[in-house]
């Protein structure tokens, strides 16, 4: 044999019998790993990983690894960062001014005991604010790390206790007006009463001011309407006794002679004659009409109450205004904070416009946002969908570094009942598209596997352990050209 044959006989001996690379490992491996990752995906999906992460609120950590935020713990990741030197999104020119800036024209530096620009306060200097100014009845007025007043250590007295405490002009034991001490404990005009600071306050009217209170019949001047013709007399000058417990008819003159059955001036009646009058006419709807001792008429024998004429501008028996006549009462009086005091068409008050302004402390505020974070972060492991509570929590907590404690609250308050309410989203019933995905991709693997298979692309591939396929037969016996075949011979 010739040498050249000889070595291509050699050549395709050793590529049959060498091993080819085998395809079935690798398309087993792809199939593997896509059912892996949808296996992945759909764990992810139906059991996420956040529904079993716990953390704990207010250990001044904020485990951002294990879903803690500021919106579900404000203790921990809010705003205890003033100053860090960095202005978070919960923070502002007033609640940081330190890390946010102030609005001061020149920039204001909280903490170098000067009040500027957006400053409440700066330190020690309160710029002449007390706890009375801000509303308390005492206590210390302090300022916070961020220039805001600190009212946690102002007081608030109870009016209506008999203790005469700090802000309050006197205390009686109740909450009535009318009495000399109004029902917000301040002393009302024409009246003075005693007793020390933290005692029963003891209120009378105050004899001498003109202004008949309590149990004056007058009071110097004012006699209240009265006359010498009121008193029994003809005329003269009617004064009223120092003490104002009653009239000094000295100056009066010819008294009436009451008693002979003649009406004489200053006269309502005599005896039993009457000049015509009556009940009605005396604004009863009936009865009997007498005359007293003193010759003025006796009505106790009358029946219903006297008529008045409501809408005459003059508050009558009865009534308690008339039209923009109040009688000196407002809103205050009524135990309102505030607004319009009006008269209604019966002649009683009309307190629709009167208003009520509850004051929020930061305490309470803050005690809200903790309980709603709190609320919050229940739902959340539960699996409820909060996203409209978180929503409500974080501009609850902007308004309190705000200061806007009320609407902080609220919107606390609101944040809680959201997630109190708040329903576990329901899952889809069909399929994500990516599983759909997924599975055509293993079922296109599977297919081109088979196909491989049918078509004998997998036939002579050497499995793993197995024998190597036989070698392919020996080459047909090529011709010389001088027409002489020449026998190839496979060596054994």
């Amino acid at each position: 044999m010739p040498k050249r044959a000889r070595r291509q006989t050699k050549n395709r001996s050793r590529r049959a019998k060498r091993p080819q690379k085998h395809l079935f490992p690798a398309a087993a491996i792809l199939i593997i790993a896509i059912a892996v990752v949808s296996a992945g995906i759909f764990v992810a999906h139906f059991f996420p990983v956040s529904a079993y992460l716990t953390y704990t609120c207010g250990n001044s950590i904020c485990e951002s690894w294990n879903g803690e935020t500021m919106s579900n713990c404000y203790q921990d990741c809010g705003g205890g960062f003033c100053p860090d030197g960095t202005c978070e999104v919960w923070e502002n020119s007033v609640s940081c001014p330190q890390d946010c800036g102030g609005g001061g024209g020149g920039g204001q530096v909280c903490g170098n005991n000067a009040i500027e620009g957006t400053e409440e306060c700066d330190g020690t200097a309160l710029g002449g604010a007390t706890c009375i100014s801000r509303g308390f009845t005492g206590g210390t007025l302090t300022c916070n790390p961020g220039c805001l007043f600190d009212t946690t250590g102002c007081t608030a007295s109870a009016c209506g206790n008999g203790l005469n405490e700090t802000g309050e002009q006197c205390d009686d034991s109740n909450t009535d007006s009318g009495d000399g001490c109004s029902a917000t404990c301040t002393r009302e005009s024409g009246w003075t009463c005693t007793g020390g600071a933290e005692q029963l306050s003891v209120c009378g009217p105050t004899c001498g001011d003109a202004i008949i209170k309590g149990g004056e019949a007058c009071d110097h001047a004012n006699l209240g309407g009265e006359d010498c013709a009121s008193q029994g007399f003809t005329g003269g000058t009617l004064a009223c006794k120092s003490d104002c417990t009653g009239f000094v008819t000295s100056g009066c003159t010819a008294a009436a002679e009451c008693g002979n059955s003649v009406i004489d001036t200053g006269e309502s009646c005599d005896g039993a004659t009457l000049g015509g009058a009556d009940c009605i006419s005396q604004g009863y709807t009936g009865g009997t009409l007498a005359c007293a001792a003193n010759c003025l008429f006796d009505t106790s024998g009358c029946t219903a109450e006297p008529t008045t004429e409501c809408g005459n501008a003059i508050i009558e028996e009865g009534e308690d205004c008339d039209l923009t006549k109040l009688g000196g009462k407002t809103c205050k009086l009524m135990d309102f904070t505030g607004g319009t005091l009006k008269c209604a068409d019966d002649c009683t008050f009309d307190t629709s416009a009167c208003t009520v302004e509850v004051v929020i402390t930061s305490e309470q505020a803050l005690n809200s946002i903790t309980g709603a974070t709190t609320e919050v972060s229940s739902a959340r492991k539960e699996g409820k969908d909060v996203t409209e509570a978180t929503a409500l929590l974080s501009e609850a907590i902007m308004a309190y570094n705000a200061a806007d404690y009320k609407i902080a609250k609220n919107k606390a308050d609101m944040a809680k009942l959201t997630a109190l309410t708040a329903e576990v989203p329901e899952k889809p019933a069909e399929l994500p598209l990516v599983y759909i995905i997924l599975g055509i991709l293993i079922l296109a693997g599977g297919g081109g596997l088979y196909y491989a298979n049918k078509k004998g692309l997998l036939k002579n591939l050497k499995p793993q352990g197995g024998k190597a396929p036989p070698a392919p037969s020996a080459p047909e016996t090529p011709s010389t050209p001088g027409g002489v075949v020449t026998q190839m011979c496979r060596r054994k």
